[in-house]
């Protein structure tokens, strides 16, 4: 079949663009569970693009790089991840105190262990991606996250659902550079006006290493409009004035 044109062209996109596109454009097209298209995508999909897709790259007399763009695709998400956090400077039963006369109701308490991963053929730190395993509660999430959007807080495009022993398998047949760990012991609360924040123990280990992050709260929300003023109430009521904001994410740290 190949002799019989005249101007042969490969369409090139590495494995890390393939699978997040897909998830991003069939979660809306086909109504399918996230984890069904990446077990798919593992199990169909990319094997039978390394048989029968990749090795006929070598025929094309020219090649079309169509790579994955995380700043203008990853938007397709249709959710927004919007955090700041704040440094704690002072004893934790103290600002436990603190929190309880605000009147804040206590959601959870649990430990949160998140596992950052980086495909073969993109380093996600460089595309200002960010995608890990998280493991709480007998239960593994996924997460993806795109770039930063300019923001005065740290704003990112997200997609994030559950997955099983099976998907958590079929992913790391892919994303098996583990860059590092983070893990967390988390309580979650809800002020009086609404914001969810947490406070975090945070631990982080790479290369073999494990360093002591320290402790932070953390404010979140779904909406890149959330009220500032409400944010700063709640900081001013709980003495965290003095700390500057930290848009890092854990993982950044």
């Amino acid at each position: 079949m190949k002799d019989l044109g005249d101007v042969k062209t490969f369409v090139d996109i590495g494995t890390h663009g393939r699978i997040i596109r897909r998830l991003l454009r069939d979660v809306e097209r086909t109504g399918q569970a996230p984890a069904d298209i990446l077990r798919y995508f593992s199990e169909v999909v990319e094997p039978m693009h390394d048989k029968y897709v990749d090795t006929t790259k070598r025929n094309a007399d020219f090649i079309i790089n169509n790579e994955y763009n995380p700043k203008i695709e990853a938007e397709k998400s249709g959710l927004h991840e919007v955090q700041i956090k704040f440094h704690i400077n002072m004893p934790l039963a103290q600002l436990d105190k603190k929190i309880r006369s605000l009147g804040a109701d206590r959601i959870a308490s649990n430990k949160q262990v998140d596992h950052y991963y980086n495909p073969s053929d993109r380093d996600l730190m460089k595309t200002g991606e960010i995608l890990r395993i998280r493991q709480e509660s007998g239960k593994r999430i996924l997460t993806y996250k795109g770039p930063k959007v300019e923001s005065s807080m740290r704003v990112r495009p997200k997609l994030e659902f559950e997955i099983d022993r099976d998907t958590t398998r079929a992913f790391l047949n892919i994303y098996s550079n583990k860059q590092k760990t983070i893990t967390k012991i988390r309580t979650t609360y809800q002020s009086k006006n609404g914001l969810i924040f947490s406070i975090d123990h945070v631990e982080k280990q790479e290369g073999g290493q494990v360093t002591i992050l320290g402790d932070f709260m953390e404010i979140r929300s779904i909406d890149p409009n959330v009220d500032q003023a409400k944010i700063a109430e709640l900081v001013r009521s709980l003495g965290l004035n003095n700390s500057a904001p930290i848009q890092q994410s854990y993982f950044e740290m």
